[in-house]
């Protein structure tokens, strides 16, 4: 009977440690620096410097875009057209990434957002860490 409590108590306390989905939205929009990739608890790949980062804006209205810019030693991005349509919805507790590109349709889900770090996990159980991007401006 005591194990049951004390194993309640822990399930409480993890439960109420986790960032809630609302809380994340402020977070999300920015440039944002992958810094590694991992599965089933093993990192697969880290990133010591990136060519690519990744932008998000985020609307009142929950709605948004993803692109991919490529910073400029100046301190600038190159960017292209193409962006990411997608809408932000509150799955429980859970914050989700819906994404619509061209007939593809596919879900990501936000495990932690702050201003140190973006954690995203995709549908196949893939988890990409990423840091914020810090400029590199050398006055060229």
């Amino acid at each position: 009977m005591i194990g049951k409590k004390i194993l309640l108590v822990f399930i409480l306390t993890v439960l109420s440690c986790r960032q809630s989905a609302e809380s994340m939205i402020p977070y999300l929009e920015g440039y944002w620096e992958i810094s590694h990739v991992e599965k089933k608890g093993k990192v697969i790949k880290e990133f010591t410097m990136n060519t690519q980062v990744d932008y998000f804006e985020v609307h009142d209205d929950l709605s948004g875009f993803r692109k991919k810019v490529n910073p400029t030693l100046e301190g600038k991005f190159i960017v292209s057209k193409h962006q990411t349509p997608f809408a932000l919805k509150m799955i429980g507790n859970d914050l989700q990434i819906h994404y619509s590109d061209n007939d593809i349709s596919y879900v990501e889900t936000i495990l932690k957002v702050n201003a140190e770090t973006l954690i995203i996990k995709n549908e196949d159980g893939i988890i990409y860490t990423y840091t914020p991007f810090e400029s590199l401006d050398l006055k060229l």
